[in-house]
């Protein structure tokens, strides 16, 4: 399955989910990474866009993992949102390489 970033802005507004327009095997989608995953790996670093936009970056590889995990449990959704939360982050093969 291929994965890409589309073109776009990256929409970065606590409390709401960080949306990141991607595709998926040629298929737009709308990966919604909620608030609280946020707050889990930056802390009082959430209020800051620069941090958030890095950590987005360093977790690129885990985000694409999980993104792909969802999709072949669940297929291609209808409304095309993959949704991810903390406890995505947390299951065994999901954390990067130390």
């Amino acid at each position: 399955m291929e994965l890409h970033r589309l073109p776009g802005d990256i929409r970065i507004e606590a409390p709401f989910p960080v949306e990141i327009p991607v595709s998926a095997d040629g298929k737009k989608l709308r990966v919604a990474i909620e608030w609280p995953v946020i707050e889990h790996f930056l802390g009082p670093r959430a209020a800051i866009e620069n941090d958030v936009r890095e950590m987005l970056q360093e977790r690129r590889e885990q985000i694409v993992r999980i993104v792909k995990a969802h999709l072949f449990a669940h297929g291609f959704p209808v409304d095309g949102t993959v949704t991810l939360e903390v406890d995505d982050f947390r299951h065994p093969g999901t954390e990067p390489p130390s």
